[in-house]
């Protein structure tokens, strides 16, 4: 049961940072899709937990990257910026679609023992 519970403490302090410290205040649509990057990086490390962590700070890169470069004044479109960690993550999808299954037993009924 105890990793359950550091899931979900984890999933509060995510969301408790997006809404106090980044913010500072609750704005609608303020996730802008991290849940599908989130998804998309459990897959792309391959199930297992290092290389989840080395996908998470790859993306997490990207995404401090792209506001770096807005506040340095570069001539490109904000938009593309914003793209960078999404258009890594359909790039990591498409590297590693064939080494990434799942697990046996995800999607599967619960069964208490």
């Amino acid at each position: 049961m105890l990793p359950w519970v550091f899931g979900g403490v984890m999933a509060g302090l995510a969301g408790a940072f997006l809404s106090v410290g980044q913010a500072a205040r609750f704005v609608p649509e303020m996730t802008n899709g991290r849940g599908w990057l989130a998804i998309i990086i459990v897959i792309a490390g391959l199930w297992r937990p290092y290389p989840i962590l080395v996908a998470a700070l790859v993306f997490s890169f990207l995404d401090a990257l792209q506001l770096q470069i807005q506040g340095i004044g570069i001539a490109i479109p904000y938009h593309y910026m914003l793209m960078m960690p999404y258009v890594a993550a359909i790039v990591a999808l498409m590297i590693r679609r064939s080494r990434a299954s799942a697990p046996a037993m995800l999607g599967g009924p619960y069964a208490r023992e």
